[in-house]
């Protein structure tokens, strides 16, 4: 019999499963799910995972989709909705875990609005104590309430960092017709596949909703409403993607250039650069005439000088701190 709901667990080559994960997808209070486990991992957790959600008559049924290291997370994520046959379709993140009721206060959602797509809200923990609000919504949005037309254009113009939308797949529920129609493009990125899922679904979605429900969590150190977009050619994928999909091109340049400086700060801060060969090497790359071309009007001395060097040491002294203390 078809599930009405599919829980995808998409597992990268570099993902770190977390128990917590696991134990939260077998405790949803909501029975009538199958779960989709795309592992593509270095480790192998499928064998792990047979043996912690066993196929049992009455429990949730695992379906394990075994793949390269090297698979692509578009292709990986495509595969995973493939093969799911639920109506309605929830991303499991390895590293964050849902509240037991998320699945069951999504569907109803879903069901009760018939809306295309329903965002609830995430809270970031530090040892179980919730310390963050992982995207807040603003007061002039009705939560709840379903949103379509202008007001949801309005929403959907941009989605990447700091965006109503996240750009996040774990915080949402998508229709599964939909979500398969986003994915049939093909997309090269790999760390911003997830939210060019986002701007693709948004594209043939005609009604969203904004959860007041908190029902994800995620440690307090990880970003669960930006891209990592660490490598430059991963930040220049998204921007022209985005653009080319008709999404709001000054939100996308000041998006470009903010992923910009923060590449410089990541040599500078977390490589140990020097801001001399960071500025030497941000020269040869500002000569390509994709910066140029997409607004971004900045040099490799003011992308250097804007790096506060003080936070290295900052680094350097929490880390002293959690270890003597």
């Amino acid at each position: 019999m078809t599930p009405v709901l599919s829980l995808i667990l998409a597992i990268g080559a570099n993902d770190t499963l977390l128990r917590r994960c696991v134990n939260a997808l077998a405790a949803q209070t909501f029975a009538d799910a199958g779960l989709v486990v795309a592992d593509c991992s270095f480790l192998g957790y499928a064998e792990a995972l047979r043996r912690k959600l066993p196929k049992e008559e009455g429990s949730i049924a695992v379906k394990f989709i075994a793949g390269a290291p090297q698979t692509p997370r578009w292709e990986q994520l495509r595969s995973a909705v493939a093969e799911a046959s639920g109506t309605y379709v929830i991303f499991a993140d390895p590293g964050q875990w849902l509240e037991p009721d998320a699945a069951a206060r999504l569907v109803e959602c879903m069901q009760r609005t018939g809306a295309d797509l329903a965002e609830m809200r995430s809270v970031g923990r530090l040892k179980g104590t919730p310390v963050k609000n992982g995207n807040s919504v603003p007061d002039e949005i009705d939560s709840d309430a379903l949103i379509d037309g202008g007001r949801l254009r309005k929403y959907a113009r941009f989605i990447g960092d700091g965006s109503l939308i996240t750009s996040s797949l774990n915080d949402k529920i998508y229709r599964r017709e939909v979500l398969a129609e986003a994915l049939s493009v093909d997309y090269p990125g790999d760390a911003s596949a997830a939210e060019m899922v986002n701007v693709q679904y948004m594209r043939h979605a005609a009604s969203m909703v904004f959860l007041s429900y908190a029902g994800l969590n995620y440690n307090s150190g990880d970003s669960i409403g930006r891209c990592d977009c660490s490598a430059l050619a991963e930040a220049k994928t998204a921007y022209t993607h985005k653009v080319l999909c008709g999404q709001d091109k000054d939100c996308c340049r000041n998006e470009l250039e903010a992923r910009l400086r923060r590449y410089v700060r990541s040599l500078i801060i977390d490589g140990g650069w020097t801001p001399e060969a960071a500025q030497f090497f941000m020269q040869r790359e500002l000569a390509d005439p994709f910066w140029r071309s997409a607004g971004v009007d900045v040099n490799a001395a003011e992308l250097t000088d804007s790096v506060d060097q003080r936070e290295r040491w900052l680094d350097f002294r929490r880390i002293l701190s959690r270890l003597f203390h």
